[in-house]
């Protein structure tokens, strides 16, 4: 795993202290060690429902301070999309319907959610990357 004071060129390191809302993760698909380790903090906190007849969903509280509490729909295993606590899609799941099975369970706790997941709009985390750190970066690894 290549760190981010390797690719800007930095001897020293930056820590969670230092930067305590920001983190930047880049890393090669391939990079076994580097997908276990972001998995584990993306996951940390997570609650697995088993909904039963191949259904389950993984509730998340929101990973970034701009982020939302949501929950992902999985059938067989497989992620289908995932809806935010206010209705609006996660990971770019806007537009599309939440099957019945996995819409009873999510009502349940989070009654606002609707059949249809709703488009949230441009919410970025306005985050800007300079051009001369994309650059080194890409530079690394093109």
């Amino acid at each position: 795993m290549v760190r981010l004071h390797e690719i800007l060129g930095r001897g020293e390191r930056t820590t969670a202290t230092e930067t305590p809302h920001l983190f930047l993760f880049i890393y090669q698909a391939a990079d076994h060690d580097a997908n276990e380790t972001l998995s584990r903090l993306l996951n940390e906190g997570r609650r697995e429902q088993d909904l039963g007849r191949r259904w389950s969903l993984a509730w998340d509280s929101a990973h970034v301070p701009s982020g939302k509490p949501h929950v992902h729909v999985y059938l067989r295993g497989a992620a289908l999309y995932a809806v935010n606590r206010d209705g609006t899609g996660h990971d770019g799941s806007s537009g599309l319907e939440i099957h019945n099975e996995p819409l009873a369970a999510i009502q349940r706790k989070w009654p606002e959610v609707k059949k249809l997941i709703e488009s949230a709009g441009f919410q970025g985390m306005g985050v800007l990357i300079p051009a001369d750190v994309m650059e080194r970066a890409l530079a690394v690894h093109p």
